[in-house]
Order: C-alpha cells, then sequence, then structure tokens
C-alpha cells in the first residue's frame, strides 16, 4: 500500500508540516492556505467550502480524472486550533463512507480478523492510542493524536520502532507491563515520562488494555499528555518547600488552620514551643484536637487553654487580656487579637491570631522571653535610676547650700576682718577716755584739779568722741551692707538695686580671701545703672566666679588681677564680664567645666559644683546666659547676659 500522506494547518489555515506523500500528492510549502491548495484540486462536490468543511470534521474525496475516487483527505482537530490532515489513496478507501479515524491501511494490512480490533480502536480516536506487541514492544497501530504527541508522521512509526524508544527510562515499560498482569490485564492512571524522537520529552498518564491483535498478544494504550499539570504541580512543589523552607527558617512558631479549623500548614517551631511531637502535627489535623494536646500537655501545666475567647464576656476583658496565660483559645475568635502566656518553664510566648479571607486564621508564637526580661531589668534599672537621681539631687541641694554657707562663711569671716579696724579705733579711743576720765576724777576728788588739766581733758575727750563716732559709724556701714548681702543670698528676694553698688558690695565682702591671695581688683561699671531682679542669685554667681579664679585660677604664689566689666546691651540687657590673668583653662575641658561635680581639685576640697551652680542661676534664676572664654596662658573670662528686669517667674500649681 501506499504511504499516507499527513499535514498540519495552524488555526489561520496556513500549512505548517506535511510529509513527503502528502506534498508528493497535493504540494504546498510551509505557510501556503489550506483554501489556495484546495482550490487547484478536483474536490467531489466542488471545492468552494471544502476548506470549512474539513474544519467541521468531513472529510473530503478528491475525484480522478475519470470521475472515480483517487484519494481521501481526512481531518483531525489538532491542539490549539490546528488541523491535521491526513491523505489516503483510492485503493484503501472503504466503499461505503469515508474512514474518519485517522488509521494508516488496517484494512489491507489486517485483514477480516483485524477488522473488530481496528473498529474497537476506533472508538477511541478522540485521544492518542498506541497498540504494542507484548512480546517486543513493536508498534503495530497508532492513531493520528498520537502521531501529533509524538511529533512523527505515522508511516514512520508502524512496524518499524518499538515501544521502549519512547521511555526516558526503559524499564518503565517492564513496570508497565508488571502492572498489566498485576490488574488482570488492566492499567489505569499509571503516569510516567517518555521522550519523542527530536529529543523532547513530555509526562504522560497511561491507560492499558491487554487484548488480541493481529492473532497476537498485544496492548492498547490510551495516552494523556499531563506536562502541563506535572509542571503546574512541581512549581507548586517547589513554591511550597520554599514556603516551608521559610516557615522553618523563622524563629517564631506558625500554624494556619483552612474555615474547617484544620491544620494546613506549619513549622517545626511551633512544635518546639507548644510542647507538641513533631508526628502529632499533620495535614488537616483538626484545630480541636491540637488545643486538646497542648492542654493535657506539660509545658504550660494545668490550664493550658483559655476560656472561650470568642464570647461577649471574652471580649469584655479588654481584648486579649481575656486569653493571657493560654496559648490557645478554646475557640478562634473572629478578630485579631494578641496576649502574652508563660510556659511551665518560665519561658514567656507572644501570641497572635489573625483571620484569613477565605474564613481560616493564622497563629503564631514568638519566644519572647529575653524582650520581657530585658524590660524587666530596664524597669528595675529605670527605678535604681531615678531613685540615684533623687539622691543625687538631694546630695546636689546639700551641697549647694553648703556652698552658699561656705560663701556666708567668707562673708561672715570678712564681715569680721573689715569691722575689725573701726571697732578696734573705737574701742582705743574708749579706754583713753576712760583713763583719762579716771584721772581728773582722782584729781577732782583730791582737790588737786588744774584748770589746764581739766581742758586738757576736755580737748582730748571731745577729739577721742569724734574719732569713735567715726568708727562706728563706719562700722555701721559695713555690717548693714554685709547683712544686705547675707540677706540677699539667703531670701532670693527680688527688688530694684544699683548694680556698681552691689558689685563692690560683693567683692568688699570678699576682701579678705582677695587680699590673701595678694590679688589686685578692678571694676569697670556706669554708675546708677539700677537692675531689677534678684541681687542674691548675682552675689552667689559673682562669689563663686571670684572664688573660682582664687582657688583654680593661679598657681601657687602667682598674683593677678580679677577683672569685673559691665555695659548695657540695648535698652533691656547687661553684660558682666569677669576675668582673671591666670593660666587659664584647656579647650577640651570647655565642655565640661559648667557640669556637675566636675573638678580639678578633687584632692583640694573641690567640690565640682561652683560653676555649675553659675550656670544655673544664670540661666534660671537670672533668666540669663553665660559663655567661656579661655585657653591656656591667656586666663579665663565668663561673659555673662542678663535682662535688667527679670521676667515675672511663673506660679508653680
Amino acid at each position: 500500500m501506499a504511504a499516507a500522506g499527513l499535514a498540519r494547518f495552524d488555526a489561520e489555515g496556513r500549512l505548517i508540516w506535511a510529509n513527503a506523500a502528502f506534498r508528493a500528492s497535493l504540494g504546498g510549502c510551509p505557510g501556503d492556505r489550506l483554501d489556495a491548495l484546495l482550490a487547484a484540486l478536483p474536490v467531489q462536490g466542488g471545492g468552494a467550502g471544502a476548506a470549512g468543511r474539513l474544519r467541521a470534521g468531513q472529510p473530503l474525496i478528491l475525484v480522478s480524472p475519470d470521475g472515480g475516487p483517487h484519494a481521501t483527505l481526512i481531518p483531525a482537530e489538532g491542539e490549539g486550533g490546528e488541523l491535521v490532515l491526513t491523505l489516503t489513496d483510492g485503493s484503501v478507501a472503504p466503499a461505503g463512507p469515508p474512514d474518519e479515524t485517522g488509521f494508516i491501511g488496517l484494512e489491507g494490512l489486517l485483514g477480516d480478523r483485524a477488522g473488530e480490533a481496528e473498529r474497537a480502536i476506533m472508538q477511541a480516536i478522540a485521544v492518542p492510542l498506541v497498540v504494542t506487541r507484548l512480546s517486543d514492544g513493536l508498534v503495530m497501530a497508532v492513531n493520528q493524536p498520537a502521531g501529533l504527541l509524538f511529533k512523527v508522521p505515522l508511516d514512520d512509526v508502524v512496524g518499524r520502532s518499538f515501544a521502549k524508544a519512547y521511555y526516558t527510562d526503559p524499564a518503565e515499560r517492564e513496570r508497565l507491563l508488571a502492572a498489566l498482569r498485576d490488574g488482570a490485564g488492566g492499567v489505569d492512571g499509571f503516569e510516567t515520562r517518555l521522550c519523542r524522537p527530536d529529543g523532547s520529552d513530555l509526562w504522560a498518564m497511561v491507560s492499558a488494555r491487554r487484548f488480541r491483535f493481529r492473532g497476537e498478544d498485544a496492548m492498547l494504550a490510551c495516552i494523556s499528555d499531563i506536562s502541563a499539570r506535572k509542571r503546574t504541580e512541581q512549581a507548586l512543589e517547589a513554591q511550597w518547600d520554599q514556603t516551608r523552607a521559610v516557615l522553618n527558617g523563622l524563629g517564631q512558631g506558625v500554624m494556619a488552620f483552612d474555615r474547617g479549623l484544620r491544620l494546613v500548614a506549619w513549622n517545626g517551631r511551633a512544635g518546639e514551643l507548644l510542647g507538641l511531637e513533631p508526628e502529632f502535627l499533620t495535614y488537616h489535623r483538626p484545630y480541636g484536637t491540637i488545643a486538646g494536646r497542648v492542654g493535657e500537655g506539660v509545658a504550660f501545666g494545668p490550664g493550658g487553654v483559655c476560656p472561650d475567647t470568642s464570647s461577649g464576656a471574652g471580649r469584655a476583658g479588654s481584648g486579649p487580656s481575656a486569653a493571657l496565660g493560654s496559648p490557645l483559645p478554646a475557640r478562634p475568635a473572629p478578630d485579631e487579637r494578641s496576649w502574652e502566656c508563660t510556659r511551665s518553664d518560665g519561658q514567656v510566648l507572644e501570641c497572635l491570631i489573625r483571620p484569613l479571607p477565605d474564613g481560616g486564621f493564622v497563629l503564631t508564637h514568638t519566644d519572647v522571653s529575653e524582650r520581657v526580661h530585658a524590660e524587666e531589668r530596664a524597669h528595675a534599672a529605670r527605678k535604681e535610676a531615678e531613685r540615684a537621681l533623687r539622691n543625687l539631687k538631694e546630695a546636689q541641694a546639700h551641697l549647694i547650700q553648703s556652698e552658699k554657707m561656705a560663701a556666708l562663711g567668707s562673708l561672715v569671716a570678712g564681715v569680721a576682718h573689715e569691722i575689725n579696724t573701726p571697732i578696734g579705733i573705737a574701742l582705743t579711743g574708749a579706754s583713753l577716755v576712760a583713763e583719762r576720765t579716771r584721772l581728773i576724777r582722782r584729781d577732782f576728788e583730791a582737790g588737786t584739779l588744774r584748770r589746764p588739766d581739766f581742758a586738757d581733758f576736755l580737748d582730748t575727750a571731745g577729739e577721742a568722741a569724734q574719732l569713735m563716732l567715726l568708727n562706728i559709724d563706719r562700722a555701721a556701714q559695713l555690717i548693714q551692707s554685709f547683712k544686705q548681702i547675707a540677706v540677699d543670698q539667703a531670701s532670693e528676694e527680688r527688688r530694684v538695686f544699683d548694680l556698681r553698688d552691689y558689685i563692690d558690695e560683693v567683692l568688699r565682702s570678699l576682701g579678705v580671701r582677695i587680699k590673701r591671695a595678694a590679688h589686685g581688683v578692678e571694676v569697670d561699671c556706669p554708675a546708677d545703672l539700677l537692675i531689677d531682679g534678684y541681687p542674691g542669685a548675682l552675689s552667689q554667681v559673682l562669689t563663686n566666679l571670684v572664688m573660682n579664679s582664687i582657688i583654680h585660677g593661679y598657681a601657687p604664689g602667682q598674683h593677678g588681677t580679677l577683672r569685673v566689666a559691665v555695659r548695657s546691651v540695648g535698652a533691656d540687657e547687661v553684660e558682666l564680664v569677669y576675668a582673671d590673668d591666670g593660666r587659664g583653662i584647656p579647650p577640651a575641658l570647655h565642655g565640661k567645666v559648667f557640669e556637675p561635680f566636675f573638678t580639678t581639685s578633687r584632692g583640694a576640697g573641690g567640690s565640682g559644683l561652683g560653676l555649675n551652680i553659675v550656670y544655673n542661676i544664670a540661666t534660671r534664676k537670672l533668666k540669663g546666659r553665660i559663655a567661656l572664654d579661655s585657653a591656656p596662658g591667656r586666663g579665663t573670662a565668663f561673659t555673662l547676659r542678663f535682662p535688667r528686669v527679670a521676667p515675672a517667674e511663673r506660679a508653680t500649681a
């Protein structure tokens, strides 16, 4: 018999491929249109609409010049709307209706004995069918879909190839035959990998039946291409493997349940944290079973499952707090919530339940023991720091008070020294008057008092009285001045004062310490510069600056000059610059001089609060600002700017 022609056309009717028999009979090149090819052929019934009839599944008979049947075009539907045409010659065409099965010359090959088998195969024409000999796997018959599936012409397969060549693993055919024997001559759903002659492969699901064909034992195989399904399964498996790897890489336990409360995803950490064996967590394990196992376990002790958190009562108890202490709610609530629970070993878990759009939910457990313990430690440390801060403030207040008392002590020493001279002179005058009065009284009582002696006594008494009055008045003025400074420092009351006079009074009160250090003092301040503020605060600032220079500003035995310069800055501010010409302060220490308890003379009794008090008074009490300018060998200068009229202080609630 002549070889059958085979051709494939795409959905647009363009020729894709044709074998040699088809091209020899009808011609055609790739890209030629079907309707153009048919127009040149002697089609029985006319060429008009011939392509449409083929698309409709109707075979076309090509007639010979004498009007008899010459050949038949048998259509079959391929993938993606393709059209597969089989061309048979007239010698094998049946007398009745044309053969629509796509099988090649079966009647010529098999004769009458194969007719029944052929018709059986014809019933399965819609899917790829292959008949192979059981003994050696020789391909005995195939249909068009099988040829398309394996991308081979049918006439190149039948009687010319063996089934084992189409298996990726030849042992797979033996496994199929074994299954066929075990299945009493029938196998369904056998999945295997097959290969094509062009080297490509595919996944196939085979349903096979054993039967007699051409007088021999044969196997009829119905083949379904499941490559797309396998690719999808592999993609899903890879995605699930990746998801599983991600889940197992998480430090928190994760369990996902579907709307039927069945476990659908989880990681090993979930079992560890809940005290569950790895083999206990299985796909579709009911939520209630898991909750019950947790309640029976020892990881959380008695009451491992909390009351029903989905009830109204549970929600009334401030939400997540209703589940406190339990890793799993008896029934998952429909809203998102989180809470904490503690294992028997003290491990603290943060539990979170989050609903999913499909009605399921995700339950996570995170070990937050370190965070909780860190928070506890931080809380304890904060409490300790607050207690230390209170103690520090109390100590600082005590030291500040001590500094004030020390300043007042210096003031008292200054008072004692300053008023010692006028009081001594007054005492000397009083002693002289008392002695002369005793002598005059003696002469008067003895009757020997002479007029010149009495006149001399009167002159002496008058001079002494004048001297005593002058010096006692001087002492009174000094005491009043020192008293005002002491009251200002102690009371911190606000009043109007003359800045120049007040600076002189403060420096006078420090006169003893300044003279003992053998330093000179220069003051440059405008007269009648009135300040409405806090003289005690200003006195404390100036006193601390002077004492800082005396204690820290000069090397032992070094003498210098302390300068105070004042000027008005605009109508509202005053600038006071205090400077010494001592050894200066290194730049590295400029940022620390105003810090509390910072001192370079700790061993010499320095408290480190002098300049800190200056800074606090300048910025808080005087509502001003203070700046330092110093360098080694250039002395030290402090520039204080403050308002001439101090702002009113806010009343404390």
